[in-house]
């Protein structure tokens, strides 16, 4: 039998196997030998209790009926050039049905039976010791082991149809009983084998192919093996699916809702804002380096104090040489302010906000005033929500803040500069001004001009800071000199004093000198150091290395020759490491100085690793780079972490929360153990190279190495270290230009993070500031070609044209280029198309020579056979240049190009009108919202090609774009029959192309259209739904990254499941939410089971970019957040189905594999998921526990705002808080310890007050105060609790009191947890009372009779206007198939950008460059706020949602609602199925309300009140 006809034997029979078994072959997990299968099946079963028991016996079978298949499995495929060998299909075969077992005993047992009987034939196939097997002996192999794969696939069939969920008990040979065609199969089986075993007697006198068919026929056996088992698999999920429904309901917290919408309205400020982050970075590096008390002379100057105080002089300047510690000051006065707006006795008001920016010459970002102008806002809108909702209403967008001026006119001078009701004062800190942009600067000031001009008016307060020489700046502009404060030794000589005597402490060798020495060393530096904390720093590290290696006399010796200033000590140090570095060490120094001085931005550890690289024609790195940063040379630079973790923390001992030894054994089985490993972070560093930045540690660093004058200094005969700054421009342009054109310098990087795109990124700025004069003659004329075949040769355009958005394309970047390229010897030596393109360029018409680049670009956008680009980055690129060029100006205003400027730009290039060409344009005007015009360049395109399907596809898209979701689905109906019946292209592409994306938007299109009847599951929106759900599966079959449509299927299920659930709900209301007429709804157990087999189907297939994961392991990552409504759908589901054990086994292999790809941040919050899973859905509370602290108490305690590290930290304490308040009402013999310890927690969240309020998190507040203030009004102490619940009150007020009533209610639920906590019952109910409908003005009750509906239509929504809520959302944060965690990001990445239908996927060409296709349906409708601010969801299984609170229960302790049907079970026998509150706690029963009231009012004890008069009330009352 040839080679070819073996592969047809193995296709067919791959096909065969996925026609019946419902699964591809090719999905399935693959293993080489038979140890590595039986290793993976216990490792990925041993969480089942019932396969602990039979894994032996299991084991073992399984063993020997795929040890014979392993030694002739690949035999089989004779010389096929098969993708999967033989063995590899069965072993995945065997995985994929163990797996399906789900721990179940009988079906472990039926799988065992199986596997016996099949071991029977394979035992045959042991005794094949040879290779040289005949045609005919390897043809019968082939067709034992793909008859084995048929019987397979006919048993997961019958385990599918729920075939084992009829029998009570199982047989041995259940799955082979009286089935005709399984016995058909069983027959021919033995057939073969008794045929082979003929032949195999014909061949025995050949000793050699005796040996060899051994082994083949072992194979053979294996691959019968693994089909019993993965037939058995199924058995085993349907015969757990035929459970009864268990009381598997999920706790869906209220509060998740609260937060997701108190979230929302600062997430649209936070788009608009676009917050760097910067501030909060920099101000935790701050904190972590202050030494306590260091500047609080500062508080006491009376200039600061009257800047606080008064409103005369609203502007203050402060300022220092290098060094000096400015920012630590600004760090010292945010405290200050902070405490002072805290304090009843002070002159700042409660209602104030402090917020702040740093600038620093290192990064375009961080030198912008713009920028820092929007940070500033944005601090403000966390701290002040009358600010947050005055932004809402002014600001819609961008472009009205796109400018310096505009900025601050609508953040700033509209506001806080205008006559207003709110007393709170806003002061604004800029740190480091002179490193800012030279006109931005001079902007600012001539605007600072208005906080003058305001008087009394003005509640804004600025505080600058910065070096001495920008004064003069300031006074011209303002046209005054502001009060001022110059720091200097004779002010800061006692926090330098302080900060030698902690940094001996912190450093191992000077800490171990004698004390004289000590105290010499801290006199010596204190007096010596002129005000210059820098200087200091430099020098205790310098005296260090000399305690580490010598002796005291040469500490003393060197600290008495100490050098004068800054810039001496700096070169001290330098020569210090000029002396001790070898001339190879000093070359990586000075690469690294060079490269750390001259970024545009900080470099990422892995680039710079890949800098050193280069260096070797190998790509050899340095071995421990990050341990060389951190401690070698920590004196120059900094490493920062997206965890925050500084070098101490890292290298610090793990701590956790102090513990009781008490509390310790009232909580039992604490062990070592799951959580435990999941949580052992790296012992030193191991940090993300592609996350880590590097920069220096302090900008007079920065400013030194790039000051021209200071080049590099060295010891006598030593290698000198530093920078020679203008040649380093030089071979930044020239190592830029080169990491475009050389790609044996790629291949050095690639075992790191490769520096190619950062090159091709940066390569013009750097181009611009290099002085061509500088460099040789031979550098010259390598630049000039480079830089030519750069520019002009479409082979490089990929590598850098599509990392830039429009503004790259400037004159005075390519005025740079000219010089260069007008070398004559880069002329001569050129084609002659290139030489008389450089010689028509212009220095006056510089821009022309882009255009080689631009006419790419154009073809990557409109001409056939290339691979697409966008459609909208680029036609504004095209059109920006060419307006530029022909001598206009452009500023982005926000608006979308016209019809008229896209046909104009797309005709420029001169390209042929092919059908692709109106296609492409279609899509152009598509997606800048000309649907009219699209469609008419859709149809043309039809026209000229009626076989182009993508149009019809791009069609289908604009409709859904337009909210025409039916006509779409139509359309895409015939789509699917036009690919079908396409025979000109192969069913790969068609299928990735065409039925996948037109899949997944019919479903989205059916989930919008159902959405539009009702947000809510209903037996009425379930057939669409289910449409919705179809299209989505047959999506993922053909793109299972397609992790929205993943979560798209779970909520469908769980939603169905919800209409179901038994708990809260009366016989009559489930019957009535159960079916609708002729529908009938899948029980609960049923979906449960849909959404368990998803997860499964998810594990079961490996990641094609990353095959030591699992598409399970990226959909965890995605979904990685305990407050992601997913994650409850999937416990919830996993509880129901008895697997909860199975899903806690792959959170820990998430957590493991996100630590493995150092990602700590998203093992931390996976953490917090896992330790739900033990204590709301399990019963090991201990392992939640000991999760909770480790995350919860961490050594860093991060302070950065907007991070998923503040996320994590901050939901482990809250939730660690909301564990001690039930412990304290369980465990009444150590409530006291567990109140203390909430306690212990509160009291280190105050003690960085400042910090909480300084770093303006967009987190929810903590409830841990509410937590012990309830607890304290429980035990008698009122006023204590009332003192903790005050700021909760507070600002709840402040929201109430806004001119925005869309956050009314959420005020109101904030205020009335604050009152339950507190003990003020009359006011929590009143205000509970408040949110309920109200009619024509007029709060409904209970009892009136309900409003007649509405005429049919009136009350619906329109097809279009889809809103969305809770229960109902499509999604989609992440482009499917993309890496759930991106390493890197460009800027308005050409490339990237996605495109939402297969108009991408159809371009895609398999082509090398970075810039491939991508097919994200991007058209996800918005996420519009459906809330009726009425009502309340019960917290219970029940997951209700009232119109009223009347007869709501509340937990006086930690907030809980419930029903009356929850409330009841909680306290049953048999309790609520999820650890929801406790039994013990106490609880409110919201009353009746009988009093009929009026917008504006509200009922307090049967008494109608003004919400205004009420509210002023409780101001009153509470002292606010």
């Amino acid at each position: 039998m040839a080679s070819s006809e073996f592969d047809k034997i193995w296709q067919e029979a791959s096909r065969r196997y996925a026609e019946i078994s419902g699964k591809r072959l090719e999905e399935l997990p693959r293993f080489r030998t038979a140890d590595e299968l039986i290793r993976n099946v216990d490792n990925q079963n041993k969480d089942y209790k019932h396969f602990r028991e039979k894994s032996h016996g299991l084991l073992a079978v399984l063993s020997a009926a795929v040890k014979p298949i392993e030694l002739v499995g690949n035999l089989a495929a004779g010389a096929a050039s098969m993708a999967f060998p033989p063995s590899g299909m069965v072993f995945g075969a065997a995985m994929y049905l163990i797996n399906a077992a789900k721990g179940v005993s009988a079906s472990l047992d039926a799988i065992a039976g199986l596997l016996d009987v099949l071991k029977d034939f394979t035992v045959r196939l042991s005794m094949y010791e040879r290779a040289d097997l005949s045609k005919e002996l390897r043809e019968k192999l082939t067709q034992i082991l793909t008859t084995v794969l048929e019987i397979f696939a006919r048993s997961t069939k019958k385990i599918k149809d729920g075939f084992l969920t009829r029998f009570k008990t199982f047989g041995k040979n259940v799955l082979l009983g009286n089935d005709t065609e399984m016995q058909g199969l069983l027959g021919k089986l033995e057939k073969l084998t008794d045929a082979e075993d003929r032949l195999v007697g014909a061949e025995t006198l050949v000793e050699v192919k005796q040996t060899h068919k051994g082994v083949e026929t072992i194979q053979v056996s294996m691959t019968e093996q693994t089909m019993a088992m993965q037939g058995l698999q199924i058995t085993q999920h349907d015969t757990l699916s035929g459970i009864g429904q268990i009381m598997g309901a999920m706790e869906e917290a209220k509060t998740v809702a609260k937060e997701e919408k108190d979230l929302k309205h600062l997430e649209a400020l936070k788009t608009m804002l676009a917050p760097s982050g910067n501030p909060p970075e920099r101000i935790d590096q701050i904190r972590r380096e202050q030494v306590p008390g260091s500047g609080d002379w500062i508080r006491q100057e009376e200039v600061l104090v009257s800047w606080i105080e008064t409103g005369d002089k609203p502007v203050l300047w402060i300022s220092g040489n290098p060094g000096s510690g400015k920012s630590f000051l600004m760090y010292n006065i945010i405290q200050h302010l902070t405490d002072l707006g805290q304090s009843s006795t002070s002159s700042v008001s409660e209602d104030s906000s402090v917020a702040f920016a740093f600038f620093r010459d290192n990064n375009d970002l961080t030198r912008s005033v713009q920028q820092a102008l929007r940070d500033i806002a944005y601090q403000l809108t966390q701290n002040d929500p009358g600010y947050a909702k005055y932004l809402a209403t002014a600001c819609h967008g961008n472009a009205e803040i796109g400018s310096i001026r505009t900025a601050w006119k609508v953040l700033f001078a509209n506001y806080w500069l205008k006559p207003s009701e709110n007393e709170g004062t806003a002061y604004i800190l800029l740190d480091g001004l002179d490193e800012a942009f030279n006109e931005d600067r001079l902007t600012l000031f001539e605007l600072l001009k208005d906080v003058l001009e305001a008087g009394s008016d003005s509640r804004l307060k600025i505080a600058m800071l910065g070096r001495p020489q920008v004064i003069y700046d300031i006074i011209d502009n303002l046209e005054e000199e502001p009060p001022s404060i110059l720091i200097d030794a004779t002010k800061n000589g006692g926090d330098i004093a302080h900060y030698v005597e902690a940094s001996i402490k912190k450093k191992r060798a000077l800490s171990k000198v004698s004390k004289k020495l000590q105290a010499t060393i801290v006199e010596t530096l204190t007096s010596k150091a002129g005000g210059m904390f820098m200087w200091v720093k430099l020098m205790v590290e310098e005296l260090n290395r000399k305690a580490q290696r010598s002796r005291e006399s040469d500490v003393e010796k060197a600290l008495n020759e100490a050098p004068k200033g800054l810039t001496e000590m700096l070169k001290h140090v330098l020569e210090g490491y000029s002396s001790s570095l070898s001339e190879a060490e000093a070359s990586d120094l000075n690469d690294m100085l060079m490269w750390v001085a001259l970024a545009q931005r900080p470099l990422f550890l892995g680039e710079l690793d890949s800098v050193l690289r280069l260096k070797s024609d190998e790509g050899q790195g340095v071995i421990d780079l990050e341990g060389q940063l951190r401690k070698s040379y920590a004196s120059l630079f900094t490493l920062t972490r997206d965890d925050g973790l500084s070098t101490a923390e890292l290298l610090a001992p793990k701590r956790g929360e102090d513990e009781d030894e008490d509390i310790e054994d009232a909580v039992t089985g604490a062990e070592q153990e799951d959580g435990a490993d999941d949580l052992d972070y790296p012992t030193e560093f191991d940090s993300n190279p592609r996350t880590t930045t590097v920069s220096f540690s302090h900008a007079s660093i920065s400013d030194f190495f790039r000051n021209p004058k200071h080049g590099k200094v060295a010891q006598a005969e030593c290698p000198p270290i530093g920078v020679d700054f203008e040649l380093a421009k030089i071979v930044m342009v020239k190592t830029s230009l080169a990491l475009i054109v050389d790609e044996t310098l790629v291949a050095r990087m690639k075992d790191s993070v490769s520096l190619r795109p950062y090159g091709a990124l940066q390569w013009l700025d750097y181009v611009k500031q290099a002085d061509r004069n500088v460099a040789t003659p031979e550098e010259q004329l390598e630049i000039g070609k480079n830089m030519a075949d750069v520019l002009h040769d479409p082979k490089h355009h990929p590598t850098w044209t599509g990392l830039r958005g429009w503004n790259l394309w400037r004159e005075d970047l390519s005025a740079a280029t000219i010089p260069w390229l007008k070398h004559s010897e880069v002329i001569n030596s050129t084609t002659a198309e290139r030489a008389d393109w450089i010689r028509a360029l212009e220095s006056e018409k510089s821009l022309e020579a882009f255009a080689p680049a631009l006419k790419y670009m154009s073809e990557r956008w409109l001409a056939p056979g290339t691979l697409w680009w966008s459609h909208t980055v680029v036609p504004k690129i095209i059109f920006v240049w060419r307006t530029r060029k022909d001598g206009g100006t452009y500023e982005d205003t926000g608006a979308d190009l016209t019809v008229e400027q896209i046909v104009e730009t797309a005709e420029w290039a001169s390209l042929e009108k092919t059908a692709e060409w109106y296609r492409r344009l279609a899509m152009s005007c598509r997606d800048y919202n000309h649907y009219d015009e699209a469609r008419t360049y859709f149809e043309k395109c039809l026209e000229v090609d009626s076989s182009l399907w993508l149009a019809q596809a791009g069609i289908a898209v604009m409709l859904k774009a337009k909210g025409d979701y039916q006509e779409s689905i139509d359309l895409d109906e015939k789509h699917l029959e036009v690919i079908a019946a396409d025979t000109t292209r192969d069913e790969a592409y068609k299928n990735s192309a065409g039925r996948q994306p037109a899949y997944r938007r019919m479903g989205d299109c059916y989930w919008a259209l159902s959405q539009g009847m009702n947000n809510d599951f209903t037996a009425e929106t379930y057939e669409i739904d289910r449409k919705a759900i179809k299209y989505y599966q047959l999506s993922l079959k053909l793109l299972s990254t397609d992790y929205d449509a993943v979560m798209l299927c779970i909520r469908f299920w769980d939603g169905v499941a919800d209409l179901g659930l038994p708990y809260g709900k009366s016989d009559e209301e489930l019957g009535n939410k159960k079916s609708s007429e002729s529908v009938e709804l899948p029980t609960s157990q049923e979906c449960y089971e849909e959404v368990m087999n998803l997860l499964h189907d998810l594990n079961d297939t490996q990641r094609k970019d990353d095959p030591a994961n699992t598409d399970l392991t990226y959909f965890l990552w995605l979904w990685k957040y305990e407050q992601d409504d997913c994650f409850d759908m999937m416990a919830r589901a996993a509880k129901a189905m008895g697997e909860l054990e199975w899903l806690q086994g792959r959170y820990r292999d998430a957590i493991a594999a996100a630590k493995k790809k150092l990602q700590p941040v998203v093992a931390a919050c996976l953490n917090l998921c896992l330790a739900t899973l033990y204590f709301a859905y399990g019963d090991e509370e201990h392992k939640a526990l000991r999760i909770w602290e480790t995350i919860g108490t961490e050594s860093a305690v991060n302070t950065k705002a907007e991070t998923d590290i503040m996320y994590a930290r901050r939901g482990a304490l809250n939730r660690l808080g909301w564990y001690c308040i039930i412990k304290a009402s369980e465990d009444e013999h150590h409530s006291t310890k567990w109140i203390g310890k909430m306690e212990r927690i509160l009291a280190r969240q105050q003690g960085r007050r400042g910090m909480a309020a300084v770093m303006q998190d967009s987190m929810p507040p903590s409830d841990i105060a509410l937590y012990i203030a309830a607890w304290y009004r429980q035990t008698g102490r009122t006023e204590e609790a009332r003192e903790l619940a005050k700021p909760h009150i507070k600002d709840a007020i402040v929201i109430l009191s806004d001119d925005d009533p869309s956050n009314d209610y959420e005020g109101y639920w904030n205020l009335s947890e604050a009152l339950v906590a507190v003990g003020d019952e009359a006011n929590a109910i009143a205000i509970m009372h408040a949110l309920r409908p109200m009619r024509d003005g007029v709060a409904v009750l209970a009892s009136d009779p309900p409003e007649e509906d509405e005429e049919d239509g009136e009350s619906e929504n329109e097809a279009g206007d889809v809103t969305t809520d809770n229960a109902k959302v499509a999604t989609s944060e992440t482009a499917p198939g993309d890496a759930v965690t991106s390493e890197t990001t460009t800027t308005e990445a050409v490339a990237t950008d996605a495109e939402s239908d297969e108009d991408a996927a159809g371009d895609a060409q398999n082509e090398g460059d970075a810039d491939a296709a991508a097919s994200d349906d991007d058209d996800s409708d918005s996420d519009s706020d459906s809330d009726d601010d009425a009502g309340w969801t019960c917290d219970g299984p029940c997951d209700r949602g009232f119109p009223y609170f009347d007869g709501a229960f509340m937990c006086r302790l930690d907030g809980t609602q419930l029903c009356d049907l929850c409330y009841a079970l909680l306290h049953s026998d048999e309790g609520l199925p999820v650890r929801i509150c406790s039994k013990k706690h106490d609880f409110l029963k919201v009353p009746e309300l009988t009093t009929r009231f009026k917008e504006g009012e509200i009922v307090v004890d049967g008494v109608v009140k003004g919400v205004e008069e009420w509210k002023a009330g409780l101001k009153r009352s509470y002292g606010i």
